[in-house]
């Protein structure tokens, strides 16, 4: 059975590439078009905001 340390662990990389399959969607809606924002960069932000307080 896992620690409660390697649960949180487990749970900030969950996290962290959550971030990072909304940050490659992000790629690939602005490279489609000229928009400077797109709708998944801020949900993005908030998974990486989290994933780094799990990671502390």
């Amino acid at each position: 059975m896992r620690s409660e340390s390697d649960l949180i662990e487990v749970t900030a990389q969950s996290y962290f590439l959550a971030f990072k399959c909304l940050m490659d969607k992000n790629r690939e809606v602005k490279n489609f078009s000229d928009d400077k924002m797109s709708i998944y960069l801020f949900p993005a932000i908030s998974l990486s905001a989290f994933s780094c307080e799990l990671a502390l």
